[in-house]
C-alpha cells in the first residue's frame, strides 16, 4: 500500500538529511534516501518517489521536485527506462489530473470530459495508460500518445487499467471492463474467462503479448490465469480457493498471490509450477514488483507480527531485507534488473522514509549531495554523507 504523502514546506526541506544506515541481515545494505516514499527504480538507478506532498526523482544523489499542475500535491505511479514519470497532480482549479513528466516539464494529460484522471503506467516509448472520468460521470481507461484516447468499454459503462505492468512496449494495454478482462491494441478485445467462470480481470502484459490476471472458475472460485495465443490457462492455487497473477516477465515468469490450504495469503512465483514464496515467520506475504531475472520484492509479517520487506528468488528463497535502525516496519515497492530494491521503512521515531536496498556487490551513488526544490528553481544544497 502506498504510504500517505505528507505535507512538507520549504523550511522542512532545509532540514533534510540523507543517511545510509546499518546492513540488513542479508547481503543487502539499506540506505535512507531522504524521501517520504520510494515507489519505483529503473535500470539506470533513477528512483521515483515522493517528498513533502510532491512527486520527485532521485538521480545520482540529487532529488528533483517535479512540481505540480498548479495545485498543492502530486504523486508518482510509474517510471520508464528514459526517466519519464507518470502519476496524478492537483490543478489550480482543485481537480486531479494525470500527468507525464519528461525533459524537466510536467504536462497535464487532461481528462475524457470529467474532472479526474490518473496515469498508472508508461512504456519505454512514452505511451501512457490510466483512467479518467468521462463527461457523463463514468470511468474509462485511456491511452495517451500525445493525445488522450478513450479506450471505450466492452459494451457497458466502465473500463479500468491499473498498474505499471498493464502496457507493453508495443502499446498493447490490458485491464477490466464491465467485469471482464480486455486486451486493447486499438480495439478492445474481451479475453473471456476460464471455462465456466463468471468475470475476469487482466493485470499485466509482457513484450510477447502474454497476459496474466484472475478469472472466475466453474466452481465459483477465483484463479490466476495466463492468456497466450487466444487460450486462457488456469494457473491453479496454493491449495486454497483464490489466486491472482499480477506480473509477468518477458520470458513468461509470473508472480501473484494465492490463498493456501490453511487459509493464509502467500505470494507465489510461477515458472510452469506454482511455488509458494512463503513468509518471514508469519501468515502473510505479498509481492508487488518482479524484475526480468525473476526476483520478487514485497512484504511479509514475522512471527512477532511486524511487517518486513523481503526479496525472493527460486534459488535463495525469501530473504528479510530489514529496516532502518530502530524500525519495526518496511515494505518493498520496486526492483530493477540489477537487484536494487526501493520502498519504505520507519526508524521507530519518524514516519516511514523512502529507502533503497542494494546488493552489497553493487555500486550506488552516495545520497545527500543536492536537493533541487521545484521545477526550474534554484537548488537547495543539503550535504550529509553516508555513515561508514
Amino acid at each position: 500500500m502506498k504510504e500517505k504523502l505528507l505535507k512538507f514546506g520549504m523550511a522542512a526541506a532545509l532540514l533534510l538529511s540523507f543517511t545510509a544506515v546499518s546492513f540488513a541481515a542479508s547481503s543487502y545494505e539499506i540506505i535512507d534516501l531522504g524521501l517520504d516514499y520510494a515507489m519505483d527504480v529503473n535500470n539506470s538507478g533513477q528512483i521515483a518517489g515522493g517528498l513533502g506532498g510532491h512527486a520527485v526523482i532521485y538521480t545520482n544523489g540529487i532529488i528533483t521536485d517535479i512540481g505540480t499542475l498548479g495545485g498543492y500535491s502530486s504523486q508518482v505511479n510509474g517510471l520508464n527506462e528514459s526517466g519519464q514519470v507518470v502519476g496524478s497532480s492537483t490543478t489550480a482549479g482543485g481537480e486531479n489530473h494525470a500527468y507525464i513528466y519528461s525533459g524537466g516539464v510536467m504536462t497535464d494529460l487532461g481528462t475524457l470530459g470529467g474532472d479526474q484522471s490518473q496515469a498508472y503506467g508508461i512504456n519505454d516509448n512514452g505511451i501512457v495508460t490510466g483512467v479518467s472520468m468521462t463527461a457523463d460521470g463514468f470511468y474509462h481507461a485511456f491511452m495517451w500518445d500525445g493525445t488522450m484516447h478513450d479506450m471505450g468499454t466492452l459494451g457497458g459503462v466502465m473500463s479500468l487499467t491499473l498498474g505499471s505492468w498493464a502496457v507493453n512496449n508495443s502499446g498493447q494495454i490490458v485491464g477490466v471492463s464491465d467485469g471482464y478482462a480486455f486486451l486493447y491494441d486499438g480495439v478492445m478485445h474481451n479475453l473471456g474467462t476460464l471455462p465456466g467462470g463468471i468475470g475476469s480481470n487482466a493485470m499485466a502484459i509482457n513484450e510477447g503479448g502474454q497476459v496474466v490476471g484472475e478469472s472466475g472458475t466453474a466452481g465459483g472460485e477465483t484463479h490466476a490465469f495466463s492468456y497466450v495465443g487466444g487460450v486462457m490457462s488456469d494457473l491453479g492455487t496454493l491449495g486454497g480457493n483464490t489466486s491472482s497473477a499480477w506480473g509477468v516477465t518477458s520470458s513468461g515468469l509470473i508472480e501473484g498471490y494465492s490463498v493456501t490450504s490453511s487459509g493464509e495469503e502467500h505470494a507465489f512465483f510461477y515458472n510452469g509450477i506454482m511455488h509458494d514464496v512463503g513468509t518471514l515467520g508469519g501468515n502473510y506475504s505479498r509481492s508487488y514488483p518482479m524484475n526480468e531475472i525473476g526476483q520478487l520484492a514485497g512484504n511479509s509479517n514475522t512471527a512477532t507480527g511486524e511487517y518486513h520487506a523481503f526479496v525472493y528468488s527460486l534459488s535463495d528463497g525469501i530473504i528479510d531485507l530489514g529496516m532502518l535502525d530502530g524500525g519495526n516496519y518496511s515494505s518493498a515497492y520496486g526492483i530493477n534488473d540489477n537487484g536494487w530494491i526501493v520502498g519504505v521503512s520507519n526508524d521507530g521515531i519518524s514516519p516511514p522514509h523512502g529507502v533503497l536496498w542494494k546488493p552489497q556487490d553493487s555500486v550506488v551513488p552516495e545520497p545527500g549531495t543536492m536537493f533541487l526544490f521545484g521545477s526550474g528553481l534554484a537548488g537547495l544544497l543539503v550535504f550529509r554523507h553516508k555513515k561508514n
